[in-house]
């Protein structure tokens, strides 16, 4: 139709997937979490092994219903070119390139200063954020995950030959 109205066969198609994808995504999180409940939750104090997969499977659960909520409810709407333009498919792209890149770069820049290039890439050049936003925001995502993983849980994550 070029006559500007909705296809809504379209439509209907990615919703009934949306669909899918919601009952998938649910089914499977109920599986993980019965699972999980056999290794044994432990206490909050005391997380046991089961702790961070029925988290993880409660988690997904949540954003299921959330998928099914929107979708059954027609809470969103999406015309067939928003899905299919070149444009999705070039960022789709480009942070399929970044993470390449970001998984190529961690042991020669080191985390930090891998985290702030790839955080910055998918700012500047998927997210069209301005310059100073995206070193903003790149530089504290990094010092921020830096902080969570190598100061306070001791992971070892790889550094430049300069020590950061």
């Amino acid at each position: 139709m070029t006559d500007g109205a909705p296809r809504t066969g379209g439509i209907a198609r990615i919703a009934r997937g949306d669909v899918a994808a919601g009952l998938v995504l649910l089914i499977l999180g109920g599986i993980a979490a019965f699972a999980s409940i056999k290794y044994g939750l432990g206490k909050w104090s005391v997380p046991g092994p089961g702790f961070l997969p029925f988290g993880a499977a409660v988690l997904i659960i949540i954003l299921a219903l959330v998928i099914l909520a929107r979708d059954l409810t027609g809470a969103v709407r999406l015309e067939i070119g928003q899905v299919t333009s070149k444009t999705a498919l070039r960022d789709v792209l480009a942070v399929l390139a970044a993470m390449v890149g970001y998984a190529a770069l961690l042991p020669v820049n080191g985390f930090l200063t891998t985290t702030a290039l790839f955080v910055g890439f998918l700012l500047r050049f998927v997210g069209g954020k301005s310059w100073l936003v995206t070193l903003l925001v790149a530089a504290g995502v990094s010092v921020a995950a830096h902080m969570l993983f190598v100061v306070f849980l001791a992971v070892q994550m790889p550094v430049t030959p300069f020590g950061f």
